[in-house]
């Protein structure tokens, strides 16, 4: 595809980004994004796709850049897990704070129901190459013997998954700020419970049990 036709097709995703976020996939147009995209003729649109199905599954594609680029964004897969995973999770919380992206992203919940197909296009070009690569990761670091060698491919889901809860609470649902942390805060945590786990260690158990009886200790001497 030559530059002007590439800046062309930019240009209506780009138009048709605002129209389904600000419309809705029903209500928005091929014209309506033809006339955003400032088209004289709305059929210039289908040279470049086939219908408005096709155009917002393109949408979806276009705004997961950061998925297909994400060992630009972590680094080397040699580098260490507590380095490497707060990079994703930052990039990939800060990339879907885009408005138009959690209007969209709520249309594309609805869709999805409706027409399948959409999901696919969306996780094969978007999620699932991020999880592909931490995979990789993953297994990488088990072979340097850095994390323990559990099944690479349910650890990236189960990482993605961390970070997904967060986005469907602070822009899906949109619940109140004071019930949800802060994302540098929520970075660091998810990435502690993610490496550490929730599982008390034997050798942590005496320790935490020590911790306990000093403070009950304490608290009955302040009693006196």
């Amino acid at each position: 595809m030559e530059g002007s036709e590439q800046t062309r097709r930019k240009q209506i995703l780009d138009a048709a980004l605002r129209v389904f976020a600000r419309d809705g996939y029903h209500k928005a147009s091929i014209r309506h994004i033809a006339l955003e995209a400032g088209l004289k003729s709305p059929p210039l649109v289908y040279w470049y796709f086939k219908d408005k199905n096709e155009l917002f599954e393109a949408v979806l594609v276009e705004l997961a850049p950061l998925l297909r680029q994400i060992a630009d964004i972590a680094g080397s897969m040699e580098d260490p897990p507590r380095v490497v995973l707060p990079k994703i999770a930052r990039a990939y919380l800060d990339a879907l704070k885009n408005p138009d992206f959690e209007r969209l992203f709520r249309i594309f919940l609805l869709e999805i129901g409706h027409t399948p197909e959409i999901g696919v296009h969306y996780m094969r070009n978007g999620l699932l190459q991020m999880v592909d690569w931490l995979t990789a990761y993953f297994r990488r670091q088990a072979e340097l013997g850095n994390i323990r060698a559990l099944d690479p491919m349910v650890s990236g889901y189960a990482f993605v998954g961390l970070l997904g809860s967060y986005i469907l609470g602070r822009d899906i649902l949109q619940a109140d700020s004071r019930s949800l942390p802060g994302m540098e805060a929520y970075v660091q945590g998810a990435v502690d419970l993610f490496l550490d786990g929730l599982e008390i260690r034997a050798g942590e158990t005496a320790v935490l049990l020590g911790l306990a009886s000093t403070n009950t200790s304490n608290g009955g001497e302040g009693g006196r």
